[in-house]
């Protein structure tokens, strides 16, 4: 590791143990779901997508990325659907239904996303370095596959690239892609990063849908960040489109928002945090839906040797208002 990169997580690592506060997100449970026996138990990057007409009849969508060992070449994308569904409140048990994309010669996945168009459900994922990114492309790709029945999928396709071309380091304006339609405006979002000198957050990348590709649309800079921005999902409440989001360390889940879809603010209050120095929790992507008055946040945290599980909490959605965003 990088000496600089060392000094700079050690900065984050200590910051996010020392956040007092309360903690609005309550209830936990732990999802009831299995991974293929060659996965183990230790999945990362969750993503979980109410979808009101359904798809292949179910409403409740979930896709995460198995990292068992850390090891990033069986970090593949996996899709489940929901079982027992309410439209009360999001399913604990959920059914595996495919791997979406498998382990490649050379590089691995990352980051997987659901997002519903009307009609079909996108399956998108991170890329890094494998045969599908193209040859002028640095590091990294976007890949897709959507279905409209939940059994058929279609052939993966890029729809994204990194177009981290305006610096002289190394970067990506690509890392942890999120399809969101906001305000009828359909565009993709992801963390901002550079790799040089060190790990560095630059802010949130937009990229806009033309001719079936997203095409970067700029960044959004914050020169201080109250955390260290990594992994994030979105969601839309009382007019403002919602980040939560962790830090690569992950032992905080933090929240931010945007009015115009461009341009977050975020609050130095985390979400959710746990406050000890002896805890590696591990709560690797956040993802979120609202239903009815209710906030319901899924992450990962671990629950021993070799075990990260998919965790949900939640609370009334109204507490949002009461964080200062700046």
């Amino acid at each position: 590791m990088n000496s600089k990169d060392l000094f700079f997580k050690l900065r984050w690592w200590i910051k996010e143990h020392l956040l007092l506060y309360v903690n609005h997100l309550r209830g936990e449970v732990t999802l009831d779901y299995s991974l293929p026996s060659e996965y183990g138990d230790f999945a990362v990057h969750p993503c979980v997508r109410y979808i009101k007409d359904g798809i292949g009849g179910f409403h409740w969508w979930l896709v995460l990325s198995p990292y068992p060992d850390y090891d990033t070449n069986k970090e593949n994308v996996l899709l489940y659907h929901g079982v027992n569904e309410t439209d009360s409140m999001p399913p604990v048990k959920w059914r595996f239904v495919t791997e979406v994309c498998g382990t490649h010669p050379k590089g691995f996945n990352s980051d997987p996303n659901l997002f519903y168009d009307g009609n079909s459900l996108w399956v998108i994922w991170r890329e890094w370095e494998t045969e599908n990114v193209p040859k002028d492309v640095p590091l990294v790709c976007i890949r897709c596959s959507k279905t409209n029945d939940g059994v058929h999928f279609t052939a993966h396709e890029t729809i994204a690239v990194n177009e981290f071309h305006e610096y002289s380091m190394q970067g990506d304006t690509a890392m942890c892609p999120i399809v969101y339609d906001f305000k009828g405006c359909i565009a993709m979002y992801a963390s901002c990063y550079s790799y040089e000198p060190y790990l560095r957050p630059l802010g949130t990348s937009r990229y806009l849908l033309k001719n079936k590709c997203f095409k970067f649309h700029g960044f959004h800079h914050k020169d201080k960040l109250p955390f260290d921005l990594w992994h994030f999902d979105l969601f839309e409440f009382d007019g403002y489109l919602y980040q939560v989001a962790t830090g690569q360390l992950g032992n905080a889940i933090y929240i931010g928002r945007s009015l115009d879809g461009k341009v977050f603010q975020y609050s130095k209050r985390p979400l959710y945090s746990y406050p000890w120095f002896i805890k590696k929790n591990f709560f690797y992507k956040p993802t979120a839906q609202i239903i009815n008055s209710t906030l319901y946040v899924f992450f990962p945290r671990k629950k021993g040797r070799g075990t990260l599980r998919i965790v949900m909490r939640s609370m009334n959605v109204s507490i949002l208002k009461s964080f200062k965003y700046e």
